[in-house]
C-alpha cells in the first residue's frame, strides 16, 4: 500500500484496503457461483447419462464451457447476493461488530470517568460524541468503528480500564 504519513494517510490506506476487500468478496462470490454452475451441469450430465453416451473425456471438454455460459447467463444472482450483503453490512455494521466482540453500550451513569474522558476528547477534536461501549473481558484492547463521525463507536475492555491510568487510557 501507499506510505501512511499522518492520520489522513492512514484513512486513505484503510479506505483502499476496504475497497480491495469488497472487490475480493465479489470475485470470491463469482468463483463460488461458477463452481455451483459446474456442479449443477456435472450432476445433470451424470443423471442424464450424457457421460456414458459421449464418454467422460468428451463430456468433460464441454462441461467447463457450459458451466461458464450458465454462470454468465445467471450473473444477476451473485450480484444480488453481494448487493444484499453490502446493504445488510452497511445498515447493521455496528450491531454486528458489537455482537462479535461482546461489547455493550454504557451510559454516563454507568461509567462516568470513561464517558467524560471520551466526551472531552470528542469536544477537543470537534467531533460529535460517539457511542461508548465496554467489553467485559480482562484483555487489554480497544477499537473505534463507524462509517462517519456521526455513527462512531468507541469500545474498551474492562481490563484496559482497570489496568491503565487515565492519562494512558486517554
Amino acid at each position: 500500500m501507499l506510505p501512511a504519513n499522518g492520520l489522513y494517510g492512514h484513512i486513505r490506506n484503510n479506505t483502499m484496503k476496504s475497497g480491495l476487500l469488497m472487490a475480493g468478496f465479489v470475485v470470491l462470490l463469482a468463483a463460488y457461483w461458477f463452481a455451483l454452475a459446474l456442479g449443477w451441469i456435472s450432476v445433470r450430465g451424470l443423471f442424464s447419462g450424457e457421460f456414458r453416451i459421449l464418454g467422460f473425456g468428451q463430456a468433460w471438454d464441454g462441461l467447463w464451457h457450459r458451466a461458464l455460459v450458465r454462470a454468465i447467463d445467471t450473473w444477476y444472482v451473485p450480484v444480488a447476493i453481494a448487493a444484499a450483503w453490502f446493504a445488510i453490512a452497511w445498515r447493521w455494521h455496528g450491531a454486528m461488530i458489537s455482537a462479535g466482540t461482546g461489547a455493550r453500550e454504557v451510559a454516563r451513569r454507568d461509567e462516568p470517568k470513561l464517558y467524560n474522558m471520551i466526551e472531552t476528547l470528542a469536544i477537543g477534536a470537534g467531533l460529535p460524541m460517539p457511542r461508548v461501549e465496554i467489553m467485559e473481558t480482562h484483555g487489554l484492547n480497544a477499537y473505534a468503528a463507524g462509517l462517519s463521525p456521526a455513527s462512531a463507536t468507541i469500545a474498551v475492555t474492562r481490563g484496559l480500564l482497570d489496568t491503565l491510568e487515565p492519562d494512558e487510557l486517554r
